[in-house]
């Protein structure tokens, strides 16, 4: 069954990362992020017991159901790599299989993403470490841990995805108005029976902007 985002999560990401962006007078770059991971197991990485183990067959067939491209050559291959932890060898089914969490899956949506945004496998391996620290941070008691990754999983993508072209809208606005721009909304809607993603940029100025009361 296709992973699913609690509501909570969605409101969260909604709330902190899309509605409240404001830009401020000279927009922050984000900050790269260096280094190579070592190649360790998604247990060495931490975090909460999963509440369910796939093994590589069962997590491409996860994945292609919520319509990620990647065959069990290439999740290997991302391990060999370092850019996603390895898997754990345990006896299961009869068998000694390869073994990955229920988290894995945000985990590669997120990288099959960034892929998208033009980073290198060796800039995402790190990016992706990161991510799963915040969300152990942020996990609480009770909560469903791949539900808490996959809120990190957006807000970073958030970032790395909406960002650069608001900025650029930001800019562009300032120019062509000869006005600073006090805030910037960004809306996303779909369109079509394809459920096209279409991200519209709002801005607003010190002068049009609603005052508080």
């Amino acid at each position: 069954m296709p992973t699913e985002i609690s509501a909570s999560t969605i409101a969260a990401f909604w709330n902190q990362v899309i509605v409240p962006y404001r830009v401020i007078e000279r927009p922050i770059m984000l900050t790269e992020t260096t280094g190579r991971a070592r190649h360790e197991t998604w247990e060495e990485w931490g975090g909460p017991e999963p509440a369910r183990l796939f093994t590589r067959d069962e997590l491409v067939t996860h994945l292609t159901e919520l319509g990620v491209e990647a065959d069990g050559d290439t999740v290997r291959f991302w391990e060999g790599s370092a850019v996603v932890p390895r898997s754990i060898k345990r006896w299961h089914d009869g068998a000694t299989r390869a073994l990955y969490p229920d988290w894995f899956a945000p985990l590669v949506i997120g990288l099959r993403e960034l892929q998208d945004a033009g980073l290198a496998l060796a800039e995402i391996g790190p990016v992706l470490r990161e991510v799963h620290e915040r969300a152990k941070t942020e996990w609480e008691s009770g909560e469903h841990f791949a539900d808490v990754l996959a809120g990190e999983v957006l807000s970073e993508l958030s970032k790395r995805v909406l960002y650069e072209p608001a900025r650029r809208f930001y800019l562009a606005f300032e120019r062509l108005i000869g006005a600073p721009v006090d805030r910037l909304r960004v809306d996303l809607t779909t369109h079509g029976p394809e459920r096209t993603i279409v991200a519209s940029y709002h801005a607003e100025t010190v002068a049009t902007a609603p005052r508080a009361r």
